[in-house]
């Protein structure tokens, strides 16, 4: 283990573990802290290479927040210059924002450290569950972390993982890992997939096994016949271990029994939803503000007064609802903008670019049904962000490969 970190920059190790502890029920989370250690590592880096570059394209989208703020009038309760404030700390550091050596070395070593960070939590929670324990009073099954709706996509980032080490060979035409290790990453898949489910995250579920798909087809070489061979496979075992799961399955039933009873699969959802599209049309160009909600309204628009936290029901629609169509435009640039530079890494690195993609295929979904991109202090909200940095640091530095 202490080879294994010694490896590794004090920086990144630093980054990376408070960014995972934060997730950590049985820990002590730093609260606002966290912000000024992140930024105060963005100053410590920068301080040994120049800044290459500025994205202009986010340079512009913080624009676009800070105008959606000039022009509301936004509840004091909301802190919005301070949400804005919290979120360019944390984006200086992880995300495509400014460009140094030194940036693009740490955002891809804290990526690769918290790829194998993720693993234990997986494993622990799961561990909680066959022994009956619980770290929180939540009816949802969160194993060792906060909430279910973030151990949930940190699983699928796990699996997505496993079946990269798995499959990297297909692409890069080295061997494979050993019988021990190729062991251990399918009972990591079997684990993960497991708590997964315990969580009851359908957007989760239905993300990995879109990412998954995609992983699996650029793995074997963009060759559909082969990809769907892999996955009937897949199905027919699900479909003999079906009777198996009911345990595993039955929060996911019983959302989905609900879901019903109140009109779609995806009631809980829909009033969020419209609401945002509601926002968006009442204020189509600069939004209703960045971290701000229309609080008049009964339904989609739930808050915490004395928190000032906000469940939007969407990422993509916090953004066109928040900071409308110039804010969107300027994000969806972003997200353009990393898809062509995986296309320059898969001729130049295939194997690398297989991850990135099958993670970016994940987030891009997950977003779709949960409200994180702007929320400064969540992990989602790290990960993503991080995996865009991480895909523009892949691409500038020519001659760095991943250590896995």
């Amino acid at each position: 283990m202490f080879k294994f970190l010694s490896s590794y920059k004090g920086s990144s190790l630093i980054v990376a573990f408070i960014a995972v502890n934060n997730i950590i029920a049985v820990t002590f989370n730093l609260g606002f802290p966290y912000y000024l250690v992140m930024f105060g590592m963005f100053i410590f880096v920068m301080a040994k290479s120049h800044v290459e570059n500025v994205n202009k394209l986010f340079t512009f989208f913080i624009a676009a927040c800070i105008s959606s703020i000039i022009v509301n009038d936004i509840p004091s309760f909301f802190n919005p210059w301070g949400r804005l404030a919290s979120f360019i700390l944390v984006t200086s550091l992880i995300a495509p924002f400014f460009g140094s050596q030194s940036l693009y070395r740490l955002r891809m070593e804290v990526f690769e450290l918290i790829q194998y960070f993720l693993q234990p939590i997986v494993i622990l929670s799961f561990l909680t569950y066959l022994a009956g324990m619980s770290f929180t009073v939540r009816a949802r099954f969160s194993g060792i972390t906060v909430h279910s709706m973030i151990l949930a996509p940190i699983c699928a980032d796990v699996i997505l993982f496993s079946v990269y080490k798995l499959m990297r060979h297909k692409i890069s035409h080295k061997s494979r890992i050993n019988i021990k290790w190729r062991i251990y990453y399918i009972g990591l898949i079997v684990i993960s997939f497991l708590t997964l489910l315990l969580c009851a995250s359908r957007t989760a579920l239905i993300g990995i096994i879109i990412a998954t798909l995609v992983l699996l087809y650029f793995a074997n070489g963009r060759k559909i016949l082969k990809t769907i061979s892999m996955v009937i496979a897949v199905a027919l075992v699900w479909g003999m271990s079906e009777s198996y799961l009911i345990s595993y399955t039955a929060g996911l039933e019983y959302k989905n029994e609900s879901s019903m009873r109140g009109g779609s699969m995806m009631s809980t959802r829909e009033s969020h939803w419209h609401q945002r599209i509601n926002e968006f049309l009442s204020s189509p160009v600069f939004g209703v503000g960045f971290g701000n909600i229309d609080i008049e309204v009964d339904e989609g628009s739930n808050f915490n007064e004395d928190k000032g936290q906000i469940e939007t029901g969407s990422s993509w629609l916090s953004i066109l609802s928040m900071t409308g169509i110039l804010g969107l435009i300027c994000f969806l640039a972003l997200f353009i903008r990393s898809i062509k530079q995986l296309t320059d890494i898969y001729r130049r690195n295939p194997r690398i670019c297989l991850l990135l993609t099958g993670l970016l295929t994940f987030w891009c979904i997950h977003m779709m049904a949960e409200g994180y991109i702007l929320a400064a202090g969540g992990f989602l909200f790290f990960n993503v962000w991080l995996l865009l940095g991480v895909i523009d640091a892949t691409y500038h530095i020519k001659n760095l490969d991943f250590s896995f």
